[in-house]
């Protein structure tokens, strides 16, 4: 049986802003049309490389099923500008369960950190159907984080996003 004293360590272990090996990065987005896509493709085609994910047509789907409480807490904390925030999806590529990955993304002073773990296609189905994750005595520390949500906070999917 697990202590409590050890949750809360595991808990801990989760990367945070003080750890020294924690990566945050500036993540900028912006639409452009076609015509300067086009331009930035032929300016930028000799010096970068395609993601190695693409299929023949240059893109790939994102699917991605968000979380909330139940007071939609993550939600609000976005267009307030909440700052430190966290927000909890499941990620797949392309309709493939082949690669499922729970991540954590961390926004902190204008930075992203994310982390990510993978998922078994039970534990989605779960998830899905208005279940809890369960309990493992090995599971990853932000599948605990998760489920503690759950249990605290009722922590459950929210949302789709899924674009190319």
């Amino acid at each position: 049986m697990t202590m409590i004293s050890d949750v809360i360590r595991q808990l801990r272990d989760l990367p945070s802003r003080d750890d020294p090996g924690i990566k945050f990065r500036h993540e900028y987005k912006y639409e452009i049309d076609i015509a300067q896509q086009r331009l930035l493709e032929q300016r930028l085609g000799d010096v970068l490389t395609l993601d190695p994910h693409v299929g023949p047509s240059g893109k790939y789907q994102i699917r991605s099923l968000y979380f909330d409480d139940w007071y939609d807490t993550c939600y609000y904390e976005k267009i307030d500008g909440v700052d430190p925030r966290d927000k909890y999806r499941i990620r797949i590529y392309n309709g493939s369960t082949d690669r499922i990955r729970l991540e954590r993304k961390r926004k902190e002073a204008g930075k992203i950190n994310k982390i990510s773990c993978p998922m078994t296609v039970e534990q989605v189905e779960r998830l899905i159907r208005g279940g809890r994750l369960l309990w493992e005595e090995d599971m990853h520390p932000l599948l605990r984080k998760l489920y503690i949500l759950q249990e605290t906070r009722g922590m459950r999917p929210k949302v789709i996003v899924e674009y190319e």
